[in-house]
């Protein structure tokens, strides 16, 4: 497991080139007065932490409707290629 890398906030100001260097080796935790007061993450680790967090959302989202479904409460609509075309505006076939 990695160490914590756990720094003073008053290491932005004064160490701010060695806080960003830490930065990309994983998060770095920000301590005032030795109780913690934020974390830094890379651009790249943000982004991936919140494309897990809108993935867990649709999945959550897909599930509420799996359970509708079971439960009656929503309906199953079955459209025929047909009108999967019209619904897209498509005016050739869809591949398969």
């Amino acid at each position: 497991m990695k160490t914590l890398q756990i720094v003073p906030v008053s290491d932005l100001r004064m160490k701010h080139v060695q806080v960003f260097e830490l930065i990309k080796t994983g998060p770095v935790f920000l301590a005032q007065r030795s109780k913690p007061a934020g974390v830094l993450v890379s651009i790249r680790q943000w982004d991936r932490l919140m494309e897990l967090i809108e993935d867990q959302g649709d999945l959550i989202d897909a599930l509420k409707m799996e359970l509708a479904i079971e439960r009656g409460e929503e309906t199953v609509e079955t459209l025929s290629e047909q009108e999967i075309q019209e619904w897209l505006g498509v005016d050739e076939k869809v591949p398969a």
